[in-house]
């Protein structure tokens, strides 16, 4: 395997109820050919949903596209010729196997960023373990997610000063 080569994704298809045991199947079948470094990333999306029955509510995990598995592999036709024979796989979408394009692959939600989830809010006040600002405190005054970064207002010199930091240079003070 060369450098050069870059994983992509590809859509494998398989009988109902068997994106679990095919996933599964792919990661013994290539660690037994040596070719597991050849497969990146294996995924059956799934999502949890309220279902009411009987008069009641439960969680319930749902799969959003069932009998497919969004597999990152390393082209290679030994690898893909391996995975479309496991017992329960119908074969990759495309012949031969067409890796995702990048709409594609935003369409169906693969690569989601994960959310990010902060201990602290608009408002409250905050120490600082940034090394510039260590042991400073001051008060958020907003957040960016997307860009992962906080306003920070701090005392300085007797006079209030907006700074902007990431998110992770931040504490809550209890």
């Amino acid at each position: 395997m060369s450098n050069t080569d870059e994983a992509k994704w590809y859509v494998i298809q398989t009988r109902p109820n068997y994106e679990d045991k095919v996933s599964s199947a792919i990661m013994t079948v290539t660690a037994y050919h040596e070719l597991e470094n050849y497969v990146s990333e294996l995924k059956v999306l799934k999502k949890e949903v309220e279902e009411i029955k009987n008069g009641q509510k439960r969680l319930v995990t749902k799969k959003l596209y069932p009998n497919y598995i969004f597999a990152k592999l390393i082209p290679n036709d030994d690898l893909f010729r391996i995975i479309a024979n496991i017992t329960g796989c119908s074969g990759f979408v495309g012949n031969p196997p067409l890796p995702l394009t990048e709409k594609e692959i935003k369409n169906f939600g693969i690569e989601m960023p994960s959310e990010i989830v902060v201990p602290y809010k608009i408002g409250d006040t905050v120490q600082i373990i940034d090394e510039n600002f260590a042991g400073v405190s001051g008060v958020v005054k907003n957040l960016d997610l997307n860009k992962q970064v906080a306003d920070v207002s701090v005392s300085m010199f007797g006079r209030e000063t907006m700074v902007e930091l990431k998110l992770e240079d931040i504490i809550p003070i209890n």
